[in-house]
């Protein structure tokens, strides 16, 4: 199944979450957001969300292979960990007749914002350190396939999987990442329903 009958297919069926719903003149949203020295030996946590303005198409969380000894030098490694899955799936749908519209990256750190526009130009004395690896998504940037933009804290979904939210934040998020609404969960059940029962697989379903 090509990219457009993929896509279209998910955009036709409202009981799927991940629906296309893209920014007009960009790519897909990538959420990236990372939480500094959480684990026992000291190295940080990566979340990663990227959407088409439902629900999420992909989603990771995952413990970062090297320690840091900053928020935003964690939040580098993160988009330096993370990113390169989205450039090979970026190319994939390049190759699928996809448009080459660029992709915006999302942080909620205005410092690490700034180093990856700018790579080793923007580096001072504290982070000279960081391995030229983390700064590839400069080159990205300058090729306007990545579009690096400040997002507040409160709207970073990428938090969901690298903090312990609770209450209404995660009931946001939740929906957010799962493409869904609270007041459709009724629908979405009775759908479900149908659909089993299409294929003869809920007849004691009610």
């Amino acid at each position: 199944m090509s990219w457009r009958k993929a896509t279209a297919f998910l955009s036709s069926n409202d009981e799927i979450g991940s629906s296309k719903n893209r920014s007009e003149g960009f790519g897909l949203i990538i959420y990236i957001d990372g939480a500094h020295a959480i684990h026992r030996d000291m190295k940080g946590h990566a979340g990663v969300m990227v959407t088409e303005g439902g629900g999420a198409i992909y989603a990771s969380a995952t413990k970062n292979e090297l320690n840091t000894t900053s928020s935003t030098e964690t939040e580098i490694v993160c988009v330096g960990e993370k990113l390169p899955k989205h450039i090979w799936y970026r190319n994939f749908r390049m190759e699928q007749g996809d448009t080459n519209n660029p992709d915006i990256l999302f942080h909620d750190n205005e410092s690490a914002i700034l180093m990856e526009k700018n790579g080793r130009l923007s580096v001072g004395k504290g982070s000279k350190h960081i391995d030229i690896r983390y700064f590839f998504i400069t080159d990205r940037v300058e090729k306007n396939q990545i579009k690096v933009e400040h997002c507040p804290t409160e709207e970073m979904i990428a938090d969901f999987f690298t903090k312990p939210l609770q209450g209404t934040l995660f009931r946001k998020f939740r929906d957010l990442i799962l493409g869904v609404n609270v007041k459709d969960f009724e629908r979405y059940r009775l759908e479900y329903i149908n659909d089993l029962k299409e294929f003869g697989l809920a007849d004691n379903i009610t």
